[in-house]
């Protein structure tokens, strides 16, 4: 019995080895699902969250639709300084109707708005817009007529009277 104690002292010694051993493998085995499980999740929020946008959309396209087309406005803007010699204003605007006529839509009405600027002391801001008679209403004189690079009427929108412009 004396050569049996040695194999019972191995076996007693590595017993808390192979179990620790054992929990481990069966902790990654849970922790691996754990891990599943929190991916599973994660792909059915995105889910959820992308049909969300989806529904959205489709509403909002609804809505346009349900809209006569009168009363639907896309607004195109484009902010930025701009040199007329490397780009001319005309050839953004042909290529605001050209992106426009992709989706089908046809320009109505053009604007035009500089930034902010002084004339003579008082802040003004130039602008140009197709139509004006859709904008405003006249208190006195005419609406101007439409501009050539010969000559451009103003209209005072606002203030006592038009700063004096020369060389538009």
């Amino acid at each position: 019995m004396a050569g049996l104690e040695p194999a019972r002292s191995a076996r007693r010694a590595w017993y808390p080895l192979h179990f620790a051993t054992r929990r481990v493998a069966a902790a990654r085995r849970s922790v691996s699902i754990a891990a599943f499980g929190v991916a599973l999740a994660s792909c059915a929020l995105a889910v959820a969250f992308a049909a969300s946008a989806i529904v959205e959309n489709r509403a909002v396209a609804d809505a346009i639709d349900e809209l006569p087309a009168d009363a639907r406005d896309v607004e195109v803007s484009w902010v930025g300084l701009t040199d007329v010699a490397s780009e001319p204003l005309a050839e953004i605007d042909r290529r605001t109707r050209a992106a426009l006529d992709t989706v089908g839509l046809e320009p109505r009405d053009r604007t035009l708005v500089y930034r902010d600027t002084r004339l003579e002391g008082q802040a003004v801001r130039i602008a140009a817009a197709d139509r004006l008679e859709r904008w405003f209403v006249l208190r006195r004189g005419r609406l101007p007529r439409p501009c050539t690079p010969q000559r451009c009427e103003t209209v005072a929108v606002a203030g006592d009277r038009v700063p004096e412009v020369h060389g538009f």
